[in-house]
This record gives structure tokens, C-alpha cells and sequence, in this order.
């Protein structure tokens, strides 16, 4: 692979990681929005979006890492 290539999967890691730090601040805050519901309405639709949307960013994030070490992979190959 050519050296502006290896450059190029580099940079796009860079973004990568940026994205998964800007999804993780995300997920943080709706974790501590989730905190703050009332124990008695953690079971209602709201509670139920909430949960969804932090276990969803959490995936999201995991397959971010995995892209990101399989990029790091091939640059320093």
C-alpha cells in the first residue's frame, strides 16, 4: 500500500475516533438523563427509548473500535 494511501486510512481512523468520542459523550448524557427518571416510571415508553438508544449507541461505538483497529491493521502493515 502506498505511503498517501496509509496517510489517507489514517486520517479517516482519526475521524473514526472522533466520532466515537462525540457518540460517547452522547450516550454518557443520556445515560445520566436515564438516571434521573423516577424509579416508578423506568418500566414506561420513555424509560424503554432511553434504554434502547444507550445500548444502540453502545454497539454503535463498539463496531467504531473494531473499524478503527482493523484500519490501524493495514497502516501500520
Amino acid at each position: 500500500m502506498t505511503k498517501k494511501r496509509k496517510e489517507e486510512i489514517s486520517e479517516i481512523t482519526e475521524q473514526l475516533k472522533e466520532i466515537a468520542e462525540r457518540l460517547t459523550e452522547l450516550k454518557n448524557e443520556e445515560e445520566d438523563e436515564f438516571d434521573f427518571i423516577p424509579e416508578e416510571e423506568q418500566e414506561s415508553e420513555e424509560a424503554d427509548e432511553s434504554q434502547t438508544a444507550i445500548d444502540n449507541l453502545d454497539e454503535v461505538i463498539s463496531t467504531i473500535e473494531e473499524i478503527e483497529d482493523l484500519l490501524d491493521e493495514i497502516t501500520f502493515v
